[in-house]
């Protein structure tokens, strides 16, 4: 699997890695063997003759010994430049005489890299961070907090306003209200006033149809309205042809009554005087008479 194939690579890096540290290491030991060796060589003989032949002989070695340590100085140089470019941070302990540090276990973990370097901070780094957080936490509550209490301040004005301004309006409308009561009272009046006219206007007309429609010798002393089409009317006639002509006469206006009927017929004496004849006519008047006795001349 993926972690098989991990474990394989990881292990042929380490192999390379160790033949680069054997290679590396023989080559330095050669590169010393040979700088020793030359320096076996060029080391200085005893002058033989005269002094001024020992004399030069010292200047030259002096001079080899100057150049050889130049050159040592450059090679050393050189080789230091390649231990850091090619000899792994194990290597450059191994030759410093340093233990180099034991390889690192092998951990899995599955948590993402940016949250494991955090849980490998030092406590002061974790406390000062958290520390940090809060304070920023604190400020935005109280920005938040200041914002709200600036939100609520001006809603309650905005509430006052209105409370205000419904108060004013109450206060017109009740005064409205006196107004409206007076208004109501002179509509009921002059509603009173018009169903008054209009009742005497029909009941005007309504008797000019029943002096058209009474013969001569009837004349009527009383007049009651029973609902809207009954009318009950207390007549006197001289005898009783008159209150039978009075009946014919009335049945003979059927656009205007519906129905006749006469009761509680009576003879009637007078003193020193001849008597006649007292009785009641009850008609039954077409529907809606008045109103059309109102809008129109009924004859």
């Amino acid at each position: 699997g993926f972690f098989g194939k991990w474990l394989l690579k990881r292990r042929e890096r380490k192999e390379r890695a160790k033949r680069l540290r054997e290679e590396k290491r023989k080559e330095i030991m050669i590169k010393r063997e040979e700088a020793k060796r030359k320096k076996e060589e060029i080391k200085p003989k005893r002058p033989v003759g005269p002094s001024a032949q020992i004399g030069r002989l010292r200047e030259e070695e002096i001079r080899k010994r100057e150049e050889e340590k130049r050159l040592k100085r450059e090679k050393r140089k050189k080789v230091e430049r390649e231990i850091k470019m090619h000899i792994p941070k194990i290597e450059k302990e191994e030759i410093s005489g340093k233990q180099p540090p034991k390889e690192k276990e092998l951990k899995i973990s599955f948590i993402p890299e940016e949250f494991a370097k955090v849980s490998e901070l030092e406590p002061k780094k974790q406390f000062a961070i958290l520390g940090v957080v809060i304070f920023c936490s604190l400020i935005i509550v109280g920005f938040l907090y200041l914002g709200i209490l600036q939100q609520e301040r001006r809603f309650s004005e905005e509430l006052k306003k209105i409370d205000f301004q419904v108060e004013s309006l109450n206060k017109e409308i009740a005064s409205y209200e006196e107004i409206k009561k007076d208004a109501l009272k002179l509509r009921e009046q002059l509603l009173a006033v018009k169903e008054i006219l209009e009742k005497h206007i029909c009941l005007t007309k309504f008797f000019n149809l029943l002096e058209k429609y009474t013969v001569e010798d009837v004349y009527y002393t009383d007049f009651t309205i029973g609902g809207e089409n009954k009318v009950v009317l207390r007549a006197r006639g001289k005898n009783f042809e008159s209150a039978a002509q009075q009946m014919v006469a009335f049945k003979g206006v059927s656009h205007f009554i519906k129905e006749v009927k006469i009761s509680s017929v009576s003879a009637e004496t007078q003193t020193g005087k001849e008597g006649g004849v007292g009785f009641n006519i009850n008609l039954t008047l077409v529907d809606n008479i008045f109103k059309i006795i109102q809008k129109e001349n009924v004859d």
